[in-house]
This record gives C-alpha cells, sequence and structure tokens, in this order.
C-alpha cells in the first residue's frame, strides 16, 4: 500500500509539471504563430489523456499480479482414487493353438456291392451304433442260404454215417464185418464231421459279410461331406472313403509354448490338474475350458518352441476342428498379491511409477514394479502398500505437489446402466 501511494503521487506531480510546461509552450507558440492555436489545444488535450492512461495501467499491474497468485494457489485438480487390493492373482501362459478332433473315422466299405441307400445327412451329429449307409445285401443273403443249406446237408449225411458206424461197430463184433469196412465208417464219419465244420465256418464268414452290407458308426461324432452317392459301386479294396466322421466332444487342441515355459508347466502338471483356456484369436471370446492332457516329449530345435496337447469338454462344439485358437494355460496362483487398476500405472523414462495422494492432499510420484496384468488389473510387487490412496484418474494432469480434489474410483465394470 505505501509503495502503492508514492507511485500514485509520482504520477500525479508528473501530470502537473506536464501541465505547466505545456501551457507556457502553449501560450509561446499562440503568440508566435495565433492560427495554430486550435491544433496545439488538440495536442495537450491527447497528451495529457495518454498520460492518465499510463498511470492507470501501472496502478493495475500490481493488483493483476497478486490475483493471479490467488488463483493459482486455490486452483484443486479433481482425480479419482481407489486402495490397492489384495487377491489371488492366476498367472497364465498364452500361446496359439489349433483344435483337432479326438477321433477322426473314414467311414470306408469291407465288401463289394452297390450302394443302396444313405441314412445321415451331412454334417449331422451321429451316435456309436447309427446306420449310415447300406450296400445291396441280395448277393451276401443268397450266399448265406447257401452255406445254411450245405450245413443242412453235412448234417445228415454225418447222422447216417454215424448210424451206419454204429452198425458195423456191433457186426464186427459179431465178426460179421471186418474191421477194415468198420475202419473205412470210422473215417467216413470224421470226414463228414471236418465239412460241416468247414460249411459251418463258410455259413459264420457269410453272417458277417452280410452283417457289412449295413456300415454304422464305429464313433459318435459329426459326419462329414459324402463322398460317393448312391447307386455307386463300391470295392473294398479301393480305401475309398464313402464319409468321415469326427468326434468333436470331447475335442483337443494342439498349442505351442516358449521352451522357457516348459519349467512352469510341468510343475503346475506335478501340483496337480493344470486348466486351459481356449479363446478366439485376438482373446475375443472364450469358447471353452479344459485342462492339460500331456507335453510332448520334444522340443522344436528349429522354433524353441514345446508342444502341448489339451482336452476340452465340447457339448454345444464351440470348438471345431483345425480352428485356430488363443491358448491360456494357468501357470500358478499369485495368493494375496497388491493389485491395482491397470489405469493407474504410468511409464516414465525411470520405469513405472502411480501417483498417489498424501495425507495434505497433495499429489506425490511413487516408483513401482509391476508383475502380471489380469483383468484390467495390475499386480504390484513393490513400491507402494495397501493403504495409500493411488490416483486412478486425472492423473495426466498432476506434477508432484500438486493439489487434489480426490473421490473414490468406481470400475467401468461396476457402473450400472
Amino acid at each position: 500500500m505505501v509503495r502503492q501511494s508514492r507511485t500514485t503521487d509520482a504520477v500525479e506531480m508528473h501530470i502537473r509539471i506536464n501541465d505547466v510546461a505545456g501551457e507556457n509552450r502553449h501560450q509561446e507558440a499562440t503568440d508566435m504563430f495565433p492560427c495554430r492555436q486550435i491544433y496545439s489545444r488538440r495536442i495537450f488535450a491527447r497528451s495529457t489523456a495518454s498520460a492518465v492512461i499510463a498511470a492507470c495501467l501501472i496502478l493495475q499491474i500490481p493488483r493483476v499480479v497478486h490475483a493471479q497468485a490467488i488463483s493459482a494457489s486455490s486452483t484443486s485438480i479433481p482425480v479419482q482414487v481407489t486402495l490397492p487390493t489384495a487377491e489371488d492373482v492366476a498367472v497364465y501362459l498364452t500361446g496359439l493353438g489349433t483344435a483337432q478332433a479326438e477321433n477322426t473315422v473314414s467311414i470306408t466299405s469291407q465288401i463289394d456291392g452297390e450302394i443302396q441307400s444313405i441314412h445321415f445327412t451331412e454334417g449331422q451329429h451321429v451316435a456309436r451304433g447309427d446306420l449310415l449307409v447300406v450296400i445291396d445285401p441280395r448277393p451276401y443273403q443268397a450266399a448265406l442260404d447257401q452255406a445254411n443249406a450245405r450245413i443242412q446237408q453235412d448234417q445228415a449225411d454225418l447222422g447216417n454215417a454215424r448210424y451206419l458206424l454204429g452198425k458195423d461197430t456191433t457186426l464186427a463184433a459179431q465178426q460179421i464185418v471186418t474191421q477194415e469196412v468198420l475202419e473205412q465208417q470210422r473215417a467216413q464219419v470224421e470226414n463228414l464231421e471236418a465239412q460241416l465244420a468247414l460249411d459251418t465256418a463258410a455259413k459264420e464268414a457269410a453272417e458277417v459279410s452280410l452283417s457289412y452290407t449295413q456300415i454304422k458308426a464305429p464313433i459318435d461324432g459329426v459326419t462329414g461331406i459324402l463322398a460317393v452317392d448312391p447307386g455307386n459301386q463300391i470295392r473294398a479294396a479301393s480305401g475309398t472313403a464313402i464319409v468321415t466322421i469326427t468326434q468333436v466332444d470331447p475335442i483337443s487342441t494342439i498349442s505351442t509354448l516358449k521352451e522357457g515355459d516348459l519349467e512352469e508347466v510341468e510343475a503346475a502338471m506335478q501340483s496337480g490338474s493344470v486348466p486351459v483356456i481356449a479363446k478366439s484369436i485376438g482373446q475375443a471370446r472364450v469358447l471353452a475350458t479344459g485342462k492339460v492332457s500331456l507335453i510332448d516329449n520334444v522340443i522344436d530345435e528349429a522354433t524353441g518352441s514345446i508342444r502341448i496337447k489339451s482336452t476340452f469338454p465340447n457339448p454345444k462344439g464351440s470348438l471345431w476342428p483345425g480352428e485356430a485358437v488363443s491358448i491360456s494355460l494357468r501357470a500358478k496362483v499369485l495368493v494375496n498379491a497388491l493389485t491395482i487398476p491397470s489405469a493407474a500405472v504410468q511409464r516414465g523414462p525411470d520405469g513405472f511409477f502411480v501417483y498417489v495422494v498424501d495425507d495434505t492432499g497433495k499429489a506425490q510420484v511413487k516408483p513401482i514394479s509391476v508383475g502380471e496384468t489380469q483383468d484390467e488389473r495390475t499386480v504390484v510387487t513393490s513400491g507402494i502398500s495397501s493403504v495409500e490412496k493411488v490416483v486412478v484418474t486425472g492423473q495426466y494432469r498432476l506434477s508432484p505437489n500438486v493439489t487434489v480434489t480426490p473421490s473414490d474410483y468406481v470400475a467401468a465394470s461396476q457402473v450400472k446402466d
């Protein structure tokens, strides 16, 4: 206030001096040049006005600076904060894989003949034992009928031979027939018994061939594209597949992990069942959950990777043979790990850091070390405690020691529509 008063007095004195000097110069000019009297008055008025404006500006400068200082000191940046959470965090190893059918069977014919009818549609789910294809059974039924007729003839011949053998045995005991005749009859019986056995085997073969005229599903699965239409002749020797059935429930995946992950996977398998999640490429959607079946017995030297086979229940057909998938294998679980929202983690030239709000309501920088990131939360291994208020939103406007107005952070997943 003293400085401002002195400045005001100086300005007023300057104006009075300028006024006196101006009047003197004006009077002299008027006496010498009467025609310029009006013009000189205008110049004098303008000079006086300029001096007054300059004085006002000088007086206002301290006030503006003081107001800006007050405004800066009272600015508070709104932020959202949260406390770190202690929770169990699953650590996953990820890799790419391909789904493959647990079993794949090519349906071929075991006999020659004409395909009479097809009893499935392409892409149909079939169960073990379902009828798929019928091959013309008439030639094979005829062969079976012939075998049955031969057996009946053999049985009749054998019965008669056995009767004669019994008769000759009695006569030989009475020495009515010779021993040679008896032996010949016994040999005849044995021959007929052998013929009956042979024809019985032929009958069984005919029955098997006849059964082959009806081709049934050997496994549960899904039929593929029909390769041979009804009416075509098919030969067993050709090995032509009529259709292929793939078993898709359960289904397997073959995935690859880095060679360096082998130790973790082995340790996890020794601890028990290892859960696996199969996701669509880009990890946009979970397709199925299963478990690791086995680790391949060799490392691929060319790629430095190890193959992992996993098995998944697949009742809805979410996984399809040949489909490329992303595999997440749970290697271990971090118990009571300290986690914060991933959005709070910042990265600078010296590493990762977060902003925290101290007891005075000011933002402070805390360097941290981070671990796994799962479901938009990051594990913090060092740098902060569970009682520190971590800034999650608004941190991009902060700098150390800036005053903030904190409010509780609410994750987007917790916001109700």
